[in-house]
Formats: C-alpha cells, sequence, structure tokens
C-alpha cells in the first residue's frame, strides 16, 4: 500500500479513526480533566488474564474486548537471538516502513535486524559502524516517497559521524541480507564516535516540503551541539551548543503549520539537573531552520513525542505528565499524573490536560505521527496501591474492583478530537513470573510504536510467557515479544 506521507499537506488524510475498538471524548476545558464525558469510559478487566494465550508467532487474534486484529510478529525463544536478551523496538519513529510489511526489531543490547511480520529475517547485519543507541532509536524507515524498504542510520566512517542509507527490498526470508550496498548521505564535521549516546532520535518527513529530516548531535570538547539535517537536501541547519554537556534524552521533530516549509525540533533531558547557561529541566522546542524562538515548553522531561494535525493544522508535543511541572501542569486536583498535549508555535503555548490518572499509574510511552494521532499504553509497576497485581505478579483477590478505565491498553489519542481511542489490552505484566522488580518491570513496559500511516501500533508484551506453556517461566530473563494491532487496516 502507498504511504499517505507526500509532499503536500492535502495528501495527509485528516480525522483519521480507527475502525475497532472503542473511544471517548475527553474534557479538554480543564475543569474536569479526569472526566471523558462522553463514550465508552468503563473500566474493562481482560478476560482469562493469567491463562489467554496470543497464538503461534506469525498469527492473528481479534482482541476480545476491543475487536481489533492482534499479530503476533516474534517468538524470542525461537527467533535465533541469544536466550538471555528480551525482543522490542523501543518507541522508534515508526517500527514499521510505509507497506506496513517490514518491522525493525532490536534486541536488549540494541542488536538490530529486519523481518517480515512473521518475524523471518530479511536483514541480519550489514548496517556496518552502526550506533547502537537507545536500543536501536537511531535506525529509522526512509518516508519519502519511493522509499518504503530504505533504511537510514548514523554510524561513524573511522574520522567523522555520518548518515547512511540502504535499499532493502531486495532482501526476503529465503534470500536474506547479510551485507547491505549502503550509500553516505552525509558526512559531518562531528568527531567520530562522538554521538549522544542514549537518546531517542527521530525521522521524519516534512508535510509541506515533503523533504525528510533527522535530529543531529555533537558532543565534542565537552560541550553538546544538535541540529536538525535536511537529508533530501543533505544540508545542516542552525546549530545550538550547550556548554558543560555532553548528553540529552532525547528529541523529537515535527511539522511546522503551512504554508511554512520549516520543522519543530524539541528536546529534552529527561531527568533532573540543570543544562547550565540558562537552560532548565524539560523540553525546548526551536525552529529546526534558525534554531530560534526557542521556549521551554514543559519544566520536566518526560516521555513525550510530536504530533502534526492536518484536522486543523497544527502540530503538537503529547507529554505523559508525572505531576512534577508545578508551574505548567494542567493535570491537578485530586490526582496530578496523566497525559497533556501543547500546542506548539503558539506565543500562549496553550497546555491542554486530556487524561489524568491516580498517582500510582507510573509510566507510559508516545509515539506521535501525522495523522493527527499519538499511541501510549497504560502500566503500573506490581504491588502499589490500589493492588491489580501483586509483589509476584498474581492477580490480587480484589483486581476485578480496582481495575480501572485505560488500565493495561493500548490507546491512540487525537489532538484535535480531544478523543481517546481504546484498542486492545497488551496483557504485559511487570514482576512477570516472580522476577523481580528491576529489569523485568523496565522490559514488560509495551513502548507503543505508531506506524507511519498511522494504521497500526507495534507493542511488546511478555503476554506469551507469563504462566504458560508455550514460554515456561525460567526459561528466559527479560522477555518480551512483539506484537502488531491493526486499528484501521
Amino acid at each position: 500500500m502507498p504511504s499517505t506521507i507526500q509532499a503536500s499537506a492535502k495528501s495527509v488524510e485528516s480525522g483519521f479513526v480507527p475502525s475497532c475498538g472503542t473511544s471517548a471524548n475527553v474534557d479538554a476545558s480543564g475543569s474536569d480533566p479526569a472526566a471523558m464525558i462522553s463514550g465508552d469510559s468503563r473500566a474493562h478487566v481482560p478476560p482469562n488474564y493469567t491463562t489467554f494465550l496470543p497464538g503461534l508467532q506469525g498469527t492473528t487474534y481479534n482482541d476480545p474486548q476491543f475487536g481489533c486484529p492482534v499479530t503476533r510478529i516474534t517468538n524470542a525463544a525461537s527467533d535465533g537471538n541469544s536466550p538471555s536478551r528480551a525482543e522490542h523496538h523501543y518507541y522508534v519513529p515508526s517500527a514499521l516502513n510505509q507497506n506496513d510489511d517490514r518491522v525493525i526489531i532490536t534486541d536488549e543490547n540494541g542488536s538490530v535486524y529486519v523481518t517480515d511480520l512473521s518475524a523471518h529475517k530479511v536483514v541480519s547485519g550489514g548496517m556496518t559502524g552502526y550506533n547502537a543507541t537507545s536500543a536501536g532509536a537511531s535506525v529509522y524507515w526512509g518516508r519519502a516517497p519511493g522509499e518504503a524498504y530504505t533504511l537510514y542510520w548514523k554510524a561513524s566512517d573511522g574520522k567523522h559521524n555520518v548518515l547512511r542509507k540502504a535499499d532493502t527490498k531486495s532482501c526476503t526470508p529465503s534470500k536474506r541480507c547479510s551485507s547491505l550496498t549502503v550509500t553516505t548521505v552525509y558526512t559531518s564535521t562531528c568527531p567520530a564516535a562522538s554521538f549522544n549516546g542514549g537518546n531517542e532520535d527521530d525521522l521524519r518527513v516534512n508535510i509541506q516540503s515533503g523533504h525528510e529530516f533527522v535530529g543531529w548531535d555533537c558532543n565534542s570538547g565537552g560541550n553538546l551541539t544538535f541540529s536538525v539535517l535536511d537529508v533530501t537536501a543533505a544540508t545542516m541547519g542552525a546549530t545550538k551548543t550547550v556548554n558543560g554537556r555532553t548528553w540529552f534524552d532525547s528529541y523529537k521533530i515535527v511539522s511546522q503549520p503551512a504554508p511554512s516549509t520549516d520543522m519543530f525540533f524539541c528536546w529534552t533531558n529527561g531527568g533532573t539537573g540543570g543544562y547550565g547557561n540558562g537552560y532548565g529541566n524539560g523540553f525546548w522546542c526551536y525552529s529546526a531552520s534558525t534554531m530560534s524562538n526557542q521556549i521551554q515548553v514543559t519544566s520536566n522531561g518526560q516521555h513525550a513525542n510530536t504530533v502534526y494535525d492536518p484536522a486543523v493544522n497544527k502540530s503538537y508535543l503529547v507529554m505523559e505528565q508525572a505531576g512534577n511541572d508545578s508551574t505548567r501542569n494542567p493535570c491537578t486536583g485530586p490526582v496530578a499524573t496523566g497525559w497533556e498535549e501543547m500546542e506548539l508555535g503558539n506565543s500562549l503555548n496553550p497546555h491542554v490536560c486530556l487524561l489524568s490518572y491516580p498517582t500510582w499509574y507510573v509510566q507510559t510511552h508516545v509515539s506521535g505521527g501525522d495523522h493527527g494521532l499519538a499511541s501510549l499504553e497504560v502500566v503500573s509497576v506490581a504491588g502499589v496501591t490500589p493492588l491489580l497485581l501483586n509483589p509476584n505478579d498474581t492477580l490480587d483477590s480484589n483486581y476485578t474492583a480496582d481495575w480501572m478505565s485505560l488500565y493495561g491498553e493500548i490507546i491512540l489519542l487525537g489532538t484535535s478530537s480531544k478523543t481517546v481511542y481504546r484498542v486492545a489490552d497488551h496483557r504485559s505484566r511487570p514482576n512477570a513470573c516472580g522476577v523481580g522488580s528491576g529489569t523485568q518491570n523496565y522490559w514488560a513496559v509495551p513502548r507503543s510504536s505508531l506506524s507511519i500511516d498511522s494504521k497500526y501500533v507495534v507493542f511488546d508484551s511478555n503476554m506469551a510467557r507469563t504462566g504458560s506453556a508455550q514460554q515456561p517461566c525460567n526459561s528466559i530473563s527479560n522477555y518480551t515479544d512483539v506484537y502488531m494491532v491493526a486499528v484501521r487496516p
């Protein structure tokens, strides 16, 4: 199927609505941010929570509650990787390519390969000099027309940091590519091996110009410099330098409203500690072409991503709000956690609380796109109040009474429609099989990834492992598999 991303804003579909699942409108006025004012606001307890099996690798089941088709892509126990590693994709810009038929898979150590939708490998190597940052977050699918099978990644030529690409169209499960014909797209002046480690990258197409853009950074001489590379023109934009700093957590880019052909560039440190030179914590957003008009969007650095909404020709930052942004948090009152959105490019920088959650709610990741939607997941650690899962991951006796709306679900948020779409139970549990509260808690987080055309969401889950005969509890630590829910195939 062709990509919907083209060189015109008119080609990006507006009013994009899933064809399965349930939905509810939220109170975006802020007067009652916890309220879903119409539609499905019920708590849905997943049926057969401890005994449900997702089926074999490559098979599809319909979610028992929401009806959306869910395909199991991997089986970490038999896919030929080290049995001590989890399989996951993190929330790369899009785990799926334009044609929705190939997916980037990474393991716990950041090794990257490409598979079809049954985890048959089509690329098992060949990304020479690949820079493994944040479990594959620096590997991207091309988004321009004709690049459905093009991979981009950051690497080093031994002297400088470079952007490379390779066309994987000829790679198939029966003719797997162990090496690739590689083209260097851009060579920077940044010294080799000086990429910012641990960050979460972004590659997006500008809706108005059709050019592809990727975030770029360099830590050299104890200072951090970042900018945006126009991949299509192979030109670097303006730079911004933060002295005395060598890393940050993530950056996101997104189209500015028409008729501009510029991009917004947003970055965050993702935690505590100032940047010096007047830079505080949180997300800062700029005009990517000039690195000017900077504005501190938030004062903390929670999980977030950017969304272009063609229905209203606006760009947004959708953010997990953990309650510690006291100066800008619109999710206030009896609860102080949830999701908020901020309209980028507006001098008033309006914050809207989309949904609020109790304080035990701990984590979600956000994947953005160009159709006015963001995908998220709702998780919590075990052993917290209200008790849903006890510290050994068995269901608490009162879990059905305590279960809350949206808990344990993959959801979509509409930025301009202020609608939440509930599409699947991810069934991934922390402390799986009694494993302690450390790594299994972390790798069990689903980390949703919205497809380029917004028709699919890829996510992680340990549902095939936990308590099932398919995958005994003690065989693999940090176990996860990759799944794909079709929200509008």
